[in-house]
């Protein structure tokens, strides 16, 4: 180990450091540390061209330099990456329109995390629960959905829209829905049920 400190000292340039520069450009995490570094033999002097990822890029990870002259050499790291996420405070129902009060920041290990975890807390203050939540857990996508701005028995205008014709009718909506979303609309003159868009919180677009 003291021998690979004194070849990393007389280098121009850090092996941990080419690592770090590298996850950091390459994936979307907000803090990585690089340590143990390890490699056999002597580095050379130039820095490397390109790097492969052979294990990782997180936890025992290994990776493979490319050099100028056409040479490669293995390197290997421990690795560590945080990603800063939106938390609960506390368990929340079903249906509840989160807070500032109900949500925090918190860096987790990226090996950890959940798809699609949300990490601003923009896109989820005002969103609403599609289920039942624990304390301390990390707010994903699939858990979460838009503040509703058409309630169900609500009337509203239905518009149905073409290239050179656009008619309009009394409705009421038969479910919630966001901007957005697709739901289901009676009528009241046809007294048919309809599928359109909620374009706002007193239209629904029927589109052909």
């Amino acid at each position: 180990m003291a021998v690979l400190l004194m070849m990393a000292m007389l280098l121009n340039w850090s092996p941990s450091e080419v690592v770090k520069n590298y996850i950091s450009e390459h994936y979307p995490w907000d803090n990585v540390t690089v340590e143990h570094v390890r490699y056999h033999g002597k580095m050379p002097a130039e820095r490397p061209v390109s790097i492969i990822v052979q294990r990782g890029p997180v936890g025992q990870a290994t990776f493979l330099f490319e050099f100028p002259d056409g040479t490669y050499k293995k390197v290997y790291a421990t690795v560590h990456a945080t990603q800063r996420v939106v938390k609960t405070v506390y368990p929340l129902r079903r249906g509840t329109v989160l807070t500032k009060r109900d949500v925090y920041l918190a860096d987790a290990d990226v090996r950890r995390l959940p798809k699609n975890a949300i990490i601003n807390l923009d896109e989820a203050v005002g969103k609403v629960l599609k289920r039942s939540v624990m304390a301390d857990m990390v707010l994903t996508e699939s858990v979460l959905t838009e503040r509703p701005i058409i309630k169900k028995g609500q009337r509203v205008t239905i518009i149905y829209e073409k290239p050179g014709l656009r008619v309009t009718a009394p409705g009421v909506a038969r479910e919630d829905g966001a901007r957005g979303n697709l739901v289901h609309v009676l009528n009241l003159w046809s007294k048919k049920v309809l599928m359109g868009y909620v374009r706002d919180s007193s239209t629904v677009n029927i589109t052909p």
